[in-house]
C-alpha cells in the first residue's frame, strides 16, 4: 500500500511484489477503488469542518457520485459472488470510520488519511505484515505514516508495519535488506 503510483506500478516500486512472491509471500494489494471513492468522504467532511462551503450543486454532484459509485460496486459484488474468490467491498464510510479511530479525515493531501484505512481494512481481515511504499517527495504520505504507526500497532498488536521510501538516490540493496528483515520476522 501507500502512493497509488509507486503502489500499483511494478517499475515504480522496483518490481517489490515479483520479490515479495519469490520468497513465497502472498501479496495482497488494497483496492484502487478507495483512492477514488475517497473525495466522497472528503467532501463532506471539508463541509463538516467548515473548511469549504456547502453548495447544493456540489452536494447533488457528491451524492449521485456516491450513489453511481455503490450500484457499480453492487453489479461488481454479484458477479465476484460466483467466482472462485469471492470478494466484499468495504464501504467507503466504513473505512472512513476506521481510519477516524486514528488520525482526523482533515488529513487529505497525498493518500492522507486513506493510509490508515487501508491498513486497518487489512488488519481486519487478518493481513498483518503491511508494507507501505511512497515516493520520497510524498511528504504528507511519510509524515501521515510515522504518525500513525503508534496507534494502529496500538489497535492491532499483531501488525507489522515496514514504510519503504522510494527515490532516486534510494539503493536496491537497501530495499531488499529492508524487505529480507521483514520477511524474517514472519
Amino acid at each position: 500500500m501507500g502512493e497509488i503510483y509507486v503502489k500499483y506500478n511494478k517499475f515504480g516500486n522496483r518490481f517489490i511484489s515479483d520479490k515479495l512472491i519469490e520468497e513465497g509471500v502472498e501479496v495482497v494489494f488494497p483496492p484502487i477503488l478507495e483512492f477514488f471513492t475517497q473525495e466522497i468522504v472528503n467532501v463532506k467532511k471539508n463541509w463538516d469542518m467548515n473548511l469549504t462551503h456547502h453548495k447544493f450543486s456540489s452536494w447533488v454532484l457528491v451524492e449521485f457520485f456516491n450513489i453511481y459509485i455503490n450500484n457499480a460496486i453492487s453489479k461488481a459484488e454479484k458477479i465476484l459472488k460466483k467466482s472462485k474468490y469471492p470478494f466484499v467491498f468495504e464501504s467507503i464510510k466504513q473505512i472512513a470510520e476506521d481510519a477516524e479511530q486514528t488520525l482526523s479525515l482533515s488529513n487529505q493531501f497525498g493518500e492522507g488519511w486513506l493510509i490508515s484505512a487501508e491498513i486497518s481494512s487489512f488488519a481486519k481481515q487478518g493481513i498483518n505484515n503491511v508494507i507501505s511504499v511512497q515516493p520520497f517527495g510524498c511528504i504528507a504520505n511519510q509524515v501521515i505514516s510515522k504518525g500513525i504507526e503508534k496507534n494502529l500497532k496500538k489497535k492491532y498488536p499483531n501488525l507489522n508495519l515496514l514504510f519503504l521510501d522510494y527515490d532516486d538516490g534510494a539503493s536496491d540493496v537497501n530495499i531488499t535488506n529492508r524487505l529480507y528483515f521483514m520477511l524474517k520476522t514472519l
